[in-house]
């Protein structure tokens, strides 16, 4: 089977021109295209990049910048908070079973903030109703980590 290579561009005088090895790729419609699609693509692996490194770089900035708690710092005991900055950091890194061990309490918090900013958003019709148990459940699993340490001897660092 012969091909003509003719066939292969749709007629016009950019492509004839191409085809008779001149290169005039300023006036080609196709090429600029090409171009600005691997700029594009290139600008997006870029950026993510970046993103990536400005990600890491910043949790190991709040790592490095944790606040104190005062009741760990001057009565030497930790209060029913303390935890909940690790495990937020463990829970940004990936960690998902480390932020649960360093702070139970931290998913259902998450959870009741992310919904109290919604409800103020869009306006739920049992929106305050949620609010109340999400509340009330965020209240329970901290009591009882807190009740858990008390009894395992884990309150005094």
């Amino acid at each position: 089977m012969h091909f003509n290579r003719q066939t292969q561009f749709p007629a016009g005088p950019v492509c004839q021109g191409l085809l008779a090895g001149k290169n005039n790729w300023k006036n080609s419609a196709v090429v600029p295209g090409i171009v600005y699609l691997g700029r594009r693509i290139y600008a997006m692996f870029t950026a993510v990049i970046f993103l990536i490194s400005f990600y890491s770089r910043s949790l190991q900035w709040l790592n490095a910048h944790l606040l104190t708690c005062p009741s760990r710092k001057f009565l030497h005991l930790e209060c029913p908070g303390c935890g909940f900055q690790r495990s937020v950091l463990a829970l940004l890194a990936g960690d998902w079973a480390g932020s649960f061990r360093l702070y139970p309490a931290t998913l259902p918090l998450l959870a009741l903030w992310a919904y109290a900013i919604a409800h103020l958003r869009f306006q739920f019709n049992q929106g305050a109703r949620v609010i109340k148990y999400l509340q009330l459940f965020a209240a329970i699993v901290i009591l009882a980590f807190y009740i858990y340490k008390v009894v395992n001897n884990k309150l005094i660092v």
